[in-house]
């Protein structure tokens, strides 16, 4: 079950645009990424604010890893010494 819910993490507008746009949803969710009849179902039982829960977690997940890239790399600017080990 988990490995449904990452898929729809990892995919979220493209799930949610079958759930929107396709005549069965469910058979297009199984078809495109390979999943069982049980997480197909229990994707399409999660509210849509629940997946947008989801977008949300990756986007501040993502925001975190960028701010922590950021902030190494300006400790690298801001040291001579680094700046030569890496040259």
């Amino acid at each position: 079950m988990l490995d449904g819910l990452l898929i729809v993490y990892r995919n979220l507008e493209a799930v949610i645009r079958i759930v929107r746009e396709a005549d069965d949803p469910k058979r297009e969710l199984m078809a495109t990424f390979e999943l069982s009849d049980e997480q197909a179902t229990a994707i399409l039982d999660l509210r849509l604010r629940q997946l947008a829960r989801l977008e949300e977690e990756k986007l501040n997940t993502e925001r975190r890893e960028l701010a922590t890239e950021a902030d190494q790399l300006e400790a690298i600017l801001a040291s001579k010494a680094r700046l030569r080990t890496l040259l």
